[in-house]
C-alpha cells in the first residue's frame, strides 16, 4: 500500500451500519455487482438488510444464494457531501473486521461502484468510509468525515457526542464535526 493522503479520524457514534453497496454513480444507470467471502468477526455474520440510500429512480435488488450476495443499484454514487446506492447492511457496535471479495461487477456507467461500505446511518448525507473495487481494478477509498446540515434539524442523522452544540446567532446552517 502506498498512502496518498494524511491519516484521518472520522467521529462515529457507538453503532455503524456495514455492509456491501454498488452504484451505477449515474442516475437511471444500473450497475451489478457479486460478492462472496462475507464475513464478520467478531461474528456471526447477521443477516444483511438491502436498502437504498438516498434517491433513485429505478428499483434495487439483492440475492443471497450459495453465500454468494448480488446486487443491482443505480444512484449517483458514494461521493461528494449525498450518496445514492443501494446497500445490503447489519448494524455493528464495537470494534469489527468486515470482509469480502467482489467477484464481479458489470455496468454500462463509465466508472460503477461496488465494494464495501461503512455508515453511521442510511442517510444521504451520513458519515462513511467506502472501499470500492472490481476485479483486475485498484481498489478506490472515500470517507466522509463531517455532516452538513440544516439549523432545522434537516439531514442530522446522527447522535451527537456528549457536549453542546452551539449556533451562532443568526446563523441558519451548522457544519457539524
Amino acid at each position: 500500500w502506498t498512502p496518498v493522503s494524511t491519516n484521518q479520524t472520522i467521529a462515529f457514534g457507538s453503532e455503524l451500519l456495514v455492509g456491501l453497496a454498488v452504484s451505477g454513480q449515474v442516475e437511471g444507470t444500473l450497475a451489478s455487482a457479486t460478492f462472496d467471502n462475507v464475513s464478520l468477526s467478531p461474528g456471526p455474520l447477521p443477516p444483511l438488510l438491502g436498502r437504498t440510500v438516498g434517491f433513485t429512480a429505478i428499483q434495487e435488488t439483492d440475492a443471497l444464494n450459495g453465500g454468494v450476495y448480488s446486487l443491482t443499484g443505480s444512484g449517483d454514487g458514494v461521493n461528494g457531501t449525498s450518496d445514492d446506492c443501494y446497500f445490503v447492511s447489519a448494524p455493528v457496535a464495537g470494534d469489527f473486521v468486515f470482509t469480502t471479495r467482489v467477484i464481479s461487477r458489470e455496468s454500462t456507467a463509465v466508472s460503477p461502484q461496488s465494494g464495501i461500505l461503512v455508515r453511521e446511518s442510511i442517510r444521504r448525507t451520513a458519515r462513511n468510509v467506502f472501499l470500492s473495487g472490481a476485479p483486475g481494478l485498484a481498489p478506490q477509498l472515500s470517507w466522509r468525515t463531517t455532516t452538513v446540515t440544516g439549523s432545522t434539524g434537516a439531514g442530522v442523522d446522527y447522535t451527537l457526542a456528549p457536549g453542546l452544540l452551539t449556533f451562532v446567532p443568526g446563523a441558519t446552517m451548522q457544519n457539524i464535526s
